[in-house]
């Protein structure tokens, strides 16, 4: 399997099977990280109805590990695409997973609630949500498919 690594120093690589983002737990880094992603899955013929929720995604997972998280250390992003048309996207952090809610629990916010509409976006725009870990490290994996020819 080919992997493409990209530091925010020197951005995205050439296209692989597998972009691979260690992202600092600064918020600044964000927006950065959302923009590789998106990028990535353009540069592999993503449809972009699809690259744009999957960007969406990885912006809510990623804030969620920054804002809170327990990361010392970067946030780690996988994005994959398998066959025949579909993105895996998992977001890694240091800390216990029970800090995640279940997932049958991800519901957005009321709609004046200042804040909690991330995990309920996050549900509701992927095929499957799953949550895995131990006491010191949470990974959530996300995926998404299309069909083919499919438009929104």
């Amino acid at each position: 399997m080919t992997t493409c690594r990209a530091d925010f120093a020197a951005g995205v690589h050439a296209p692989a099977e597998t972009l691979v983002l260690h992202v600092p737990t600064e918020p600044e880094h964000i927006a950065r990280s959302r923009r590789a992603v998106h990028a990535y899955l353009l540069a592999h013929a993503v449809p972009s109805f699809v690259a744009d929720d999957v960007r969406l995604v990885a912006s809510e997972l990623i804030t969620n590990a920054i804002v809170h998280g327990c990361s010392l250390g970067p946030v780690d992003v996988e994005v994959a695409l398998q066959p025949p048309r579909e993105v895996v996207l998992q977001v890694s952090n240091d800390g216990p997973v029970a800090l995640i809610p279940p997932v049958d629990r991800w519901e957005p916010a009321p709609p004046l609630a200042m804040s909690g509409r991330g995990l309920g976006i996050v549900r509701r725009l992927c095929d499957t949500v799953e949550v895995r870990g131990d006491d010191h490290m949470a990974t959530v994996v996300c995926r998404r498919r299309w069909q083919s020819g499919s438009e929104p």
